[in-house]
């Protein structure tokens, strides 16, 4: 299984994991776990919930399984189990039970769950330091040197014309004022991904890739450029980097259009929105402030999407 990894065959390497689960050795609920993982990022959506299963079998409470087994669930069609297994994940979330909210994750826990008191608890695992008060005092307190023109960066891994982010994003891309501000858009779209997009990108201004760069990497490169008002438009969706974010990037720093809820444990001080989104009842359960726009939070590319 390792040397299918290594030659670039992860789904042959996933059914070799899987054999060594099935032997019930040494480590064989991680090579299940690692099975699992494998088959869903590369979209064998039965096959990774069928070693949940497995690994489930094992070890009926296993933290790391249960959390596969709820990803894997929820990528299927099994309508009864969902329901079923929800009922029974919200029950154990209203009594506060902290390994319950453990293997959830906020994404999808805004996506069955509408009890936002719940949904602001619940952290991504790849978190490696929730944001806290006092991170954001310290960089809201760093030194910095403002321009005449407003600096603002967007950061995504979305950058590519077939991604819906962009579908809404593109014509705000070429809106802004140049005149007032000098915008950056700081990309780590997958190659993969990028392989997906029809020349959009040829359109793109400023745009500047960070996604062969660690953390550290980047998140020097990012307060290089004087960033003013950094815009996350990721959130709790699939390829973000909270952990790049709460590093401390810009004096202000801003969540908007990729997730509809709060980013939580990722430090911003801001959620741009409107009142659908996040009404009156919604404040409580925010860290952030709300900007909410006047009619809808979601822009639409009038520039380049057919009318």
């Amino acid at each position: 299984a390792q040397s299918l990894l290594k030659i670039g065959a992860p789904l042959d390497a996933a059914r070799h994991f899987r054999r060594a689960g099935d032997a019930q050795g040494q480590n064989h609920l991680n090579y299940l776990l690692i099975s699992g993982n494998l088959f869903l990022k590369h979209g064998l959506v039965g096959e990774g919930y069928d070693a949940a299963k497995r690994a489930l079998a094992l070890v009926a409470n296993d933290p790391q399984a249960l959390e596969l087994y709820y990803r894997a669930l929820r990528q299927t069609c099994l309508f009864d189990e969902i329901e079923q297994e929800n009922a029974r994940l919200l029950h154990k979330l209203q009594q506060n039970d902290a390994e319950a909210a453990a293997v959830d994750n906020p994404f999808s826990n805004i996506s069955w769950c509408a009890d936002e008191k719940i949904n602001a608890r619940i952290r991504p695992r790849t978190l490696l330091q929730p944001a806290t008060p006092a991170m954001r005092a310290a960089r809201q307190a760093r030194p910095h040197l403002w321009a005449d023109k407003l600096r603002i960066g967007y950061l995504s891994s979305d950058f590519y014309d077939s991604h819906a982010t962009m579908q809404l994003f593109q014509g705000v891309m070429h809106s802004h004022d140049p005149a007032r501000f000098d915008v950056t858009y700081f990309c780590f779209s997958d190659p993969q991904q990028l392989r997906q997009d029809g020349n959009g990108r040829d359109r793109y201004p400023n745009l500047l890739p960070i996604g062969h760069l660690d953390d550290t990497q980047a998140a020097d490169l990012i307060r290089s450029r004087g960033i003013d008002i950094l815009v996350d438009l990721k959130g709790h969706t699939q390829g973000c980097r909270p952990n790049l974010i709460n590093r401390g990037l810009a004096p202000v720093q801003a969540a908007y259009l990729g997730f509809p809820g709060s980013g939580n444990g990722i430090d911003c001080d801001y959620v741009i929105s409107d009142r659908i989104v996040t009404p009156d009842s919604s404040r409580p359960y925010y860290h952030e402030k709300l900007c909410r726009l006047p009619d809808s939070y979601q822009c639409n590319d009038a520039l380049f999407r057919p009318r």
